[in-house]
Order: structure tokens, then sequence, then C-alpha cells
């Protein structure tokens, strides 16, 4: 009887690097029966075998890539190492068993997802931000906040995070309140906020003359008094709240002191 050992090796490169090598090991058998009269020689077949299946660990995180045969081309098979019949080369003498392919198996991080999520104080999401990602691995992110909020904390203008490894996506809250813009009458402003923000009254004093009257008639006199508002646009809803009118200085008009002549007087 003939007997021949076939192996294939396993190599596992772990996340770290730390590489372990399995080899497995298949033992084959064959007949020769040698004919006395004539010394030919018959060979039988190789017993049949296979390469067994390797369980390969699982590792938080990462996907195991398969790779079987050490060519640059071979193709990389995620999930465990796959069994894997002998093959018998030649024929009669020139039979033999080869040994397997080489297989590496290697560990490639998970990509992983995640998302800012702008909330005010009741909990009300008002926008978000898409982030992306390594599996268990911690990256940084400046926040953008949505238009027409601020942030709540003024100081948090980035945001750190860890992934999960778990394949879950992660998300991270970030506070934020309606920013609200106040204006007064001071300074380049929009046209709506002038017409808002400020106001003049006036009172106008006319002089009535009689028909007979010949003398200097006075021109009419017209008072006013300027008056300003402040106005605060919430600049997440559009609404605007406006302050109280105040005065410019005096909040009445001023006394007039009518003029008079021998020919007129004031009523």
């Amino acid at each position: 009887m003939l007997e021949a050992d076939v192996t294939r090796p396993i190599t596992i490169v772990s996340p770290d690097g730390t590489k372990q090598t399995i080899v497995q090991t298949v033992h084959l058998t064959r007949t020769a029966t040698v004919d006395e009269e004539t010394g030919d020689v018959i060979y039988g077949n190789w017993t049949t075998g296979q390469f067994k299946a390797y369980p390969v660990s699982d590792v938080d995180g990462y996907t195991t890539e398969v790779k079987y045969g050490d060519s640059a081309e071979a193709k990389r098979v995620d999930g465990d190492v796959k069994a894997s019949d002998i093959t018998i080369t030649g024929q009669d003498a020139d039979a033999k068993p080869e040994n397997g392919e080489p297989v590496i198996v290697t560990y490639k991080l998970n990509d992983a997802s995640g998302k800012i999520s702008y909330q005010t104080s009741d909990g009300t999401e008002v926008g978000s931000q898409t982030i992306s990602g390594k599996a268990g691995q911690t990256s940084t992110y400046k926040t953008t906040v949505p238009t027409g909020y601020e942030l709540t904390d003024p100081n948090q203008t980035a945001v750190t995070v860890t992934y999960p490894t778990d394949g879950s996506q992660k998300t991270v809250v970030v506070t934020v309140q309606a920013k609200n813009d106040t204006y007064d009458n001071t300074g380049d402003k929009p046209d709506w906020v002038k017409e808002a923000t400020t106001k003049d009254v006036t009172r106008t004093i006319h002089f009535a003359y009689p028909d007979s009257y010949t003398g200097t008639k006075h021109d009419d006199v017209v008072q006013t008094v300027h008056f300003t508002r402040t106005a605060t646009k919430n600049e997440a809803t559009g609404d605007v709240t406006y302050g109280d009118w105040t005065a410019q200085g005096s909040d009445q008009f001023d006394a007039f002191n009518a003029m008079v002549t021998t020919q007129l007087q004031v009523l």
C-alpha cells in the first residue's frame, strides 16, 4: 500500500497584525499490485479526501476576508474557510495528490455611520448632519447648525464620536435654540427694519387771518416728535416682536407762542 500526506496552510492575520498558521493534513492511500509473471505494477486509485471547513472567529467591528491562493488576483470571500476536495493529478503510476492552495484570513474594519441631531430643549429635531467613520474608532466633527438656530452652548463647536462595533448607527444630540436678532434704528439696516422701528408724529399749527388783515402772515408751523422702538426677529420662524415706542427727546409737542399785533389777537 502506498501512502501520501497532503497539506493546506491557513494563515490568520488578526486585526493587530498577529499571524497564526494552521496546517491541515489529510492522509491518503492506494494499492499497488505486482504481476509476478510480467513484473507489471497495477496501481489502484488514491482514496478520496477533503480539507475540512475551518471556522474563523468573529471580531466585533470587523468583517473576515478569506483569500484562496497566493496570487495577487486571488478572490477574497467573506466568511469561514470553506472545505476543499483534494485534487489528484496525473494517471496510473504518475497519479499524485496535490497540496491545497494556501489560505489567508484577514480582518477588515467595518464602515460606520451616524448623525449629529440638532434638537431644541423639548427634543424636537430641527436638523441633522450625516457623519461616517470606522467601527470602534473615534472622530471629531465640526458642528453645522441649521439656519435660523444657534448653539445653546456657544462652546460646542465640535463633537467627538466613538462609533459602536455592533453595526448600529451612532447618534449625537446637540442642543440648539432659535436665533433672535434684535434691531434698532441705528446703523445700516434692512428697509423693513427702518420702517418698523422709526416713526415721526407731527402737529401742524395753522394761522388763519381775517380778510381785512394786511400785515405779515405767519407760515404754518410743523412740530415733530421722533419715536423709535426695537424689532426682534426669530430667525427660525420669521416671527417679529416689537419693543415699546420711545420718544427721542421730549414726548410732547413744544409750546408755541403765537405772534400778537395791534391788529390781531390770539383766540
